[in-house]
């Protein structure tokens, strides 16, 4: 098997990975391309791509994401090869903790690896998204509180990502009170990023979220959350391991009450 860069060419090719109920993978696959912080790989085998993954490289973390192989070469190892890989860069790169959300058939293979569950995340849908909220009055254009945003999705993650967040800023919401930041929501970031030091902040925003979404996922521990969610018709669907290897994250998942996606929490 040969490694090798993914690069535009192949994003025709990568459709053939596509995992049956994920979200179609070629715009993360050509955000990756794109991104200087992101370290895309293909596995070839007789010149056939039958197995991708990512590294995403923050300040003082990394994530892997959309470790895939093709439905005709699984149960060959090349899972667990991918993600060698893709951990083999970020030690070289002198990172000392990579995470990622595993699904139930990874989850094995992950561990085998060395990486430990931190946290579940739990998904909820509902038939339709909610209607009708109207947006409290702390709720703000957030862009010129970028500094205050930023700081508290790094309180919150224990992760210092400006390179993922700082594209999604200029669109991003915040709850002010007293002058100050105390949740913020950054709607066209993946699944939609919602981060709150207090629970009612978190809780608006989740509303607003929800005026336009009908899916949601987040830690198990943000019980407020996952109650709002229920009362308003959510049901839960299925949960996800969030798992690390290396030194352990200062993450605080009861200030997530949306996550961004699989590939960075």
């Amino acid at each position: 098997m040969v490694i090798s860069d993914i690069i535009t060419e192949d994003i025709d090719e990568l459709k053939e990975l596509q995992p049956e109920g994920w979200p179609d993978i070629t715009p993360n696959m050509n955000f990756y391309i794109q991104s200087s912080f992101c370290k895309p790989i293909k596995i070839l085998s007789n010149r056939r791509i039958v197995g991708i993954g990512a590294a995403i490289f923050h300040t003082n973390s990394a994530w892997l994401g959309h470790i895939i192989v093709h439905k005709d070469f699984r149960n060959q190892g090349i899972g667990a090869f991918v993600t060698k890989s893709l951990l083999q860069m970020t030690e070289k790169a002198r990172y000392h903790t990579v995470s990622l959300i595993a699904t139930d058939m990874g989850e094995p293979v992950y561990r085998k690896l060395g990486f430990q569950k931190t946290n579940e995340y739990h998904f909820y849908k509902k038939n339709s998204p909610a209607t009708g909220y109207s947006a409290s009055d702390h709720i703000q254009n957030g862009f010129s509180y970028s500094d205050q945003i930023l700081s508290l999705d790094r309180l919150a993650a224990g992760e210092k990502r400006h390179l993922l967040l700082k594209g999604h800023l200029p669109d991003s919401k915040v709850y002010i009170d007293e002058g100050k930041v105390k949740g913020f929501y950054l709607p066209g970031l993946g699944d939609g990023l919602i981060v709150a030091q207090e629970e009612n902040a978190g809780l608006e925003l989740l509303k607003l979220h929800l005026n336009t979404k009908s899916t949601c996922v987040l830690p198990e521990e943000n019980y407020a959350a996952i109650e709002h969610l229920r009362s308003d018709g959510f049901e839960y669907v299925k949960q996800g391991a969030r798992m690390s290897i290396g030194r352990t994250l200062l993450f605080q998942p009861k200030m997530l009450y949306s996550r961004i996606a699989g590939n960075v929490g």
